[in-house]
């Protein structure tokens, strides 16, 4: 547990480090201090470990206020190197099998999603199972249990572990490096090395080694979504998941089923500050789908490799490999589009704000750190306390919901003003306006990037709103760029302007008048004193 909270204040120091960029000299300051305070402490543990993790935290910001190494791109130029072995390997699945199915095959054993239409990746989102796409920790493990398990037969245990611990590098190496591959392959590498010298790997202090490890050489990668997302998945599955096995009582049910809804539910929790900040979109079927799919992943897998491979060889034998790989990849395929064409599959959210995405993530893993099984003692002393207490508990918890709930009520009422914002496109424009009522409209001229226009709504949109009140195209243009962002919020009301200027109700007894001035979108209030600044200048610029 020590290694594990040295390594977290180190991480933390490092993010810090990034952000502020704080001078190297009052960084070596506070560490020499920290090391100060350790040693006058060393016969009192508390203030010998405030001591370590101060040290900790400094360097960390050290590091992360320095430039990456000059050879930081070491791997990915060695990864860039195998670019001919790669694309070799997805031409070889794409000669013997049909789409989908192949470029799903191949993006389950190289990563990416190759040439799949945009219907099918809109399934693969919605019905939780984009993360096939990427190459995780899950992936690694199978690659080195099949490689592992041959070596083992042949050289023993011991040596064994060289050409394990080597396929899962060049599995890393060969589908890209990426940041997340290489944290995966990094905890694969030192759960290895801890079972050679007959110890039982810890994946809580192997993350934290592993990501300490990388952001030391990089700070940058911390950045990386990827490794967020990848990050975020594995302490959901270290942290939550035996505790949602034990709260929904997941053990009463068989392996093969209790497993997949526990394990899928604990990673949608842990990556929901990525996932509400980032994409805007949360499935629900999630957990059902991962029934099903998860034990056909080592199949596809396996038999994309196979085929890979067979596919340079005999035509004989690459039909026999492309075969094998068809039927799990095909049930896969239907898995897919079953529960991500399911109505409701998915629910669109408004884009959750950073720093409300950081004290959820803060939450979430105290909430896990909390239940760790090295806390026990402390969650008994505590519950002690609590039930000793529990006459003035009940009183003081009772007036502290209530407050909480009016100061969240306050904040989240509308404020009976007009808001006008430009949503900055560099192509068409738009304008968001929030009624005094809280009533959204989108208002739309010109030809802008449907995708680009979507993500932007959903910058202005709470992450509780999955649907605008209304949407007004102002040329056909603008009502040709609608379509993605209607999919993802639906309106209630669609106009398509038929000429300019154009009146429409906002809520709260507002109008605005929407027009165009020399090419420029026009906002101008005609009723409510109430406006705030952006409403009065009445432009898109």
């Amino acid at each position: 547990m020590t290694v594990v909270t040295i390594c977290a204040a180190a991480l933390a120091g490092i993010v810090a480090g990034l952000l502020t960029r704080p001078s190297p000299p009052s960084l070596l300051a506070a560490g020499a201090l920290a090391l100060v305070a350790t040693w006058l402490a060393r016969s009192q543990t508390l203030g010998r470990t405030l001591g370590l993790l101060a040290c900790a935290a400094a360097l960390g910001a050290l590091r992360g206020s320095a430039p990456p190494f000059a050879s930081v791109n070491a791997l990915t130029a060695v990864s860039g190197a195998l670019g001919p072995v790669r694309t070799a390997a997805q031409a070889n699945i794409r000669a013997y099998l049909p789409e989908p199915q192949a470029s799903l095959a191949a993006g389950v054993l190289l990563g990416g999603s190759g040439r799949l239409d945009a219907s099918f990746k809109a399934d693969l989102q919605r019905s939780g199972l984009g993360h096939l796409l990427a190459i995780d920790g899950f992936k690694q493990v199978v690659v080195a249990a099949a490689v592992g398990g041959l070596a083992t037969h042949f050289v023993g245990p011991s040596l064994g572990l060289v050409p394990r611990l080597g396929a899962v590098v060049g599995y890393t190496l060969l589908s890209g490096a990426h940041p997340s591959a290489e944290r995966a392959a990094l905890m694969v590498t030192l759960a290895g090395l801890a079972s050679l010298t007959g110890r039982i790997a810890d994946p809580l202090t192997s993350l934290g080694i592993a990501v300490l490890l990388m952001a030391g050489w990089d700070p940058g990668v911390l950045m990386d979504l990827g490794l967020q997302l990848s990050l975020s998945a594995t302490l959901g599955i270290v942290l939550l998941w035996p505790m949602l096995r034990r709260a929904l009582r997941l053990y009463v049910l068989p392996r093969s089923l209790g497993e997949p809804i526990g394990l899928s539910l604990a990673v949608c929790m842990a990556c929901l500050p990525v996932t509400l900040s980032v994409f805007d979109e949360v499935s629900l079927v999630s957990p059902l789908a991962h029934v099903l799919a998860m034990p056909l992943l080592p199949a596809v897998l396996l038999g994309g490799a196979g085929l890979a491979i067979a596919g340079s060889g005999p035509p004989v034998v690459a039909s026999v490999a492309a075969w094998l790989t068809w039927l799990p990849t095909s049930v896969l395929v239907w898995v897919i589009h079953a529960f991500g064409g399911l109505p409701g599959a998915a629910v669109m959210t408004g884009r959750l704000s950073q720093p409300a995405a950081a004290v959820l993530a803060l939450a979430l893993l105290t909430w896990g750190i909390w239940h760790l099984p090295e806390l026990r003692q402390l969650r008994l002393t505590w519950l002690s306390w609590r039930a000793r207490h529990r006459p003035v508990l009940m009183p003081v918890a009772c007036v502290g919901a209530c407050l909480t709930a009016t100061v969240a009520l306050h904040l989240l009422r509308p404020d009976g003003q007009l808001h006008v914002e430009p949503l900055g496109l560099p192509r068409g424009q738009a304008v968001f306006i929030r009624g005094p009522t809280g009533a959204t409209v989108l208002v739309v001229l010109g030809g802008a990037s449907p995708t680009l226009l979507a993500s932007r709504v959903a910058e202005h949109l709470a992450v509780w709103e999955h649907h605008l009140d209304s949407v007004v195209a102002l040329d056909a243009r603008a009502a040709a760029v609608l379509g993605p962002t209607l999919a993802r919020y639906p309106s209630d009301r669609l106009v398509v302007a038929s000429r300019i200027p154009l009146d429409v109700e906002v809520g709260g007894s507002q109008t605005v008048e929407l027009g165009a001035t020399d090419g420029q979108l026009v906002v101008v209030p005609l009723r409510s004193a109430l406006t705030t600044s952006a409403a009065r200048q009445g432009s898109a610029n």
